[in-house]
């Protein structure tokens, strides 16, 4: 497993053990079927950031539709991926991570939410 940092400019920063996995599955098994655990934190402008939801988009474009690993970040701003149960991981694999997060407000009663915050 390896680590890997993701950044962009405007202070994005994912991190953690979050797949560049190097590893495929073993023998006839269908790579996409086995998972690996991945964790890490979610900071923004160098604070953790919580309530954010993470999707990774595998690279390959051979991935089924049922593959698009997930997570949501903590209050610390820590997260665990998954793909079929919560926390099981996510089949190795090259992915592009996208991260959203919308604050909640209330308005008179009705509950809504603000666009991103993440450019």
């Amino acid at each position: 497993m390896s680590r890997i940092i993701l950044t962009r400019s405007i202070g994005i920063v994912l991190t953690g053990t979050v797949l560049a996995l190097s590893m495929w599955g073993c023998g006839g098994a269908n790579p996409w079927e086995t998972v690996y655990p991945a964790t890490g934190v979610l900071t923004f402008n160098g604070k953790p950031l919580a309530d954010a939801e993470i999707a990774l988009i595998p690279v390959d474009a051979t991935a089924p539709p049922t593959v698009r690993p997930r997570a949501r970040s903590t209050s610390d701003g820590a997260f665990a991926v998954w793909t079929y149960e919560q926390g099981d991981g996510a089949p190795a694999g090259q992915y592009k991570a996208t991260v959203i997060h919308h604050e909640v407000v209330v308005t008179n009663g009705a509950v809504g939410a603000k666009p991103s915050r993440i450019p």
